[in-house]
């Protein structure tokens, strides 16, 4: 019956919806066993792309790396829309288990294969990460723009929308100007469908600002707000 599961691509879905309830609750442990009971052999890239920001959280870099990279050295077109997220965490992955010329790499390649799409809005989310690999190649104004340029392509999108304002903070994080991705945070907060207090507790892409006191304070005031069910 395990396998008839991993067969069925609505059991798939259902599963993948499961385990992205339980990561945006924090529940990483709970979302990764989810996940772990299907195949990474040949598996939908979505799931990868799921199974990958788990580890990430999990601060289990090696076992981001080695699943991406050979993920994304195969020739599957089915890849295509998901390759420049994945290959945003693998970069991620790499800088943070201390690959500091590996990731570099990433990122350089990832940046000259999409950038020719800078202004181009798709699913693929391409314009966003774009201005990541940029922050994390140090090109400080040309990242900032670009996530601008992201934020406002999709402006219209009420699902995408979110995830531009997120990397916008993300890159103003590795610029510096963290008091405007606290303020950015803080209104992601209440968009519906975007991050969660759990999720900023553990993405470590929030964490040059674990100590800065506005920071906590949101997270604080989040957690007020939480227990009184506003």
């Amino acid at each position: 019956r395990a396998r008839a599961r991993w067969l069925w691509p609505g059991a798939r879905a259902a599963l993948g919806d499961k385990a992205q309830i339980d990561w945006s609750q924090g529940h990483l442990d709970e979302a990764a066993r989810v996940l772990d009971s299907l195949p990474v052999e040949g598996e939908d890239p979505g799931v990868a792309n799921m199974r990958s920001a788990i580890r990430l959280f999990q601060r289990r870099y090696d076992a981001v790396i080695a699943e991406l990279q050979p993920l994304l050295a195969r020739s599957d077109t089915t890849l295509n829309g998901w390759r420049p997220q994945l290959a945003i965490t693998l970069g991620d992955a790499q800088r943070l288990a201390g690959h500091a010329a590996q990731a570099r790499e990433t990122f350089q390649r990832l940046a000259a294969q999409i950038e020719p799409n800078a202004g181009k809005m798709d699913d693929t989310v391409q314009p966003m990460m774009l201005a990541l690999a940029w922050a994390h190649l140090g090109k400080s104004k040309q990242a900032l723009e670009q996530a601008q340029r992201a934020v406002a392509l999709y402006r219209g999108d009420a699902i995408y929308r979110p995830d531009a304002e997120s990397v916008l903070a993300q890159v103003q994080v590795m610029t510096g100007d963290h008091q405007a991705a606290i303020a950015g945070l803080a209104h992601l907060l209440q968009v519906p469908g975007s991050t969660t207090r759990a999720l900023l507790r553990r993405d470590p892409a929030w964490d040059p600002l674990r100590k800065d006191p506005a920071f906590q304070a949101l997270l604080q005031q989040t957690t007020q707000t939480n227990a009184h069910g506003e």
